[in-house]
C-alpha cells in the first residue's frame, strides 16, 4: 500500500511540475507577442509623418526585455529620420546591456557629435573585428 501511495504522489508531483512549466511557457509566449506588437505599433507610428512616437516607444520599452528589440526599433526610427527617438532607444539599449556591441553600434548610428563618436569607440572596443569589416 505504501508503494502505491509513493507512486501516486510521484505522479502528482510530475503533473504539478508539468503544469507550472506550461504556465511559464504560455507567459513567455504572451510576453513575446506583446513585444512584437509594440514594435509593429512603433514602426507604424514612425512611418506616419509628424505622428508622435513617444507613447509607442514607452510601450516597446515596457513590453520587451533585453536590448535587441530596442536596437531593431532604433534602426526603424532612423529609417524614418526620427533621430531623437532612435537615439533615446539606443541609449536605453546600452543601459540594459552595456556589453552589447549591437546596442553601442545602434547608438553610434543614431546619435550625433561626441556621443556618436564615444559610442563608436565603445562598439569597436567590444568588437575590434568590426573596424576591419567597415574599411
Amino acid at each position: 500500500m505504501a508503494g502505491v501511495r509513493r507512486n501516486l504522489l510521484a505522479r502528482l508531483l510530475v503533473a504539478a511540475a508539468a503544469c507550472v512549466v506550461a504556465v511559464a511557457l504560455l507567459s513567455l509566449r504572451a510576453d513575446a507577442r506583446d513585444c512584437r506588437q509594440a514594435g509593429v505599433d512603433l514602426y507604424l507610428r514612425a512611418a506616419t509623418a509628424g505622428a508622435p512616437v513617444a507613447q509607442a516607444s514607452r510601450r516597446l520599452v515596457e513590453s520587451c526585455a533585453g536590448s535587441e528589440p530596442l536596437v531593431r526599433a532604433a534602426g526603424g526610427l532612423r529609417h524614418f529620420e526620427r533621430w531623437d527617438a532612435a537615439t533615446r532607444l539606443a541609449r536605453l539599449a546600452t543601459a540594459r546591456e552595456p556589453d552589447s556591441y549591437g546596442a553601442w553600434a545602434a547608438l553610434a548610428q543614431a546619435a550625433r557629435g561626441d556621443e556618436a563618436e564615444r559610442a563608436r569607440e565603445q562598439a569597436l572596443e567590444l568588437n575590434p573585428l568590426a573596424a576591419r569589416a567597415s574599411r
